[in-house]
């Protein structure tokens, strides 16, 4: 991280603390890697705190699904990827990697630790602890079509702080558009602060 951007970033880590404590839905608190299945969107969030929240939700999509996650806890580790596959879902972490099967809801049944290391490659963010983004501009990244040609996509918005120059306020969301391109639905993923890779503090 530039140096010019450590102070926001130190402060970001405070107001983050203070969030979890008061934001509604998922508030920035880690790291965010989420992967895309079949028929869903995986997303894991935690903290590198002691006793820390640490969550994977899985949220299946398509014409008749409700937009509305399973939840799974987790133990506390840190998290370096996520793949999704039709069975169930993998995370990894610097020794290991755990496996969470699915249900036919797309609902995590458990958790368990696999025997053979973590080597996946998908580190996708949707937001949480440090998180940056290039700018303001906001992003959308499409997940995938259903049966009914319906396309689901992520949009990351970005806006400025009062606080300060290289902070950034963070809104990832799901969109739910037809086949035309019109918005059918949309929900709130993350909701928290982040930081703008390309500041430029003042003197």
């Amino acid at each position: 991280m530039p140096d010019f951007c450590r102070r926001g970033y130190l402060r970001t880590t405070a107001a983050v603390a203070l969030a979890l404590l008061t934001a509604v839905p998922a508030v920035a608190d880690s790291d965010g890697y989420y992967c895309v299945g079949p028929n869903y969107l995986a997303w894991q969030f935690g903290m590198s705190t002691p006793n820390p929240p640490h969550r994977l939700q899985v949220m299946r999509l398509g014409a008749n699904a409700k937009l509305v996650p399973h939840v799974l806890e987790l133990p506390p580790f840190q998290v370096h990827g996520i793949e999704c596959a039709d069975a169930g879902i993998r995370l990894g972490s610097t020794i290991a990697a755990y496996s969470s099967p699915l249900d036919s809801e797309r609902k995590p049944r458990s958790f368990e630790a696999v025997s053979e290391p973590w080597r996946g490659k998908n580190a996708e963010r949707l937001g949480g602890f440090g998180f940056g983004t290039p700018g303001f501009a906001v992003i959308r990244r499409p997940l995938l079509t259903d049966t009914s040609g319906h396309r689901y996509q992520l949009v990351i918005i970005p806006s400025r702080t009062r606080s300060d120059p290289c902070d950034t306020n963070v809104e990832t969301q799901l969109q739910e558009l037809n086949r035309q391109g019109k918005l059918l639905r949309k929900t709130v993923l993350f909701r928290g602060r982040g930081w703008n890779q390309n500041c430029i503090a003042p003197d």
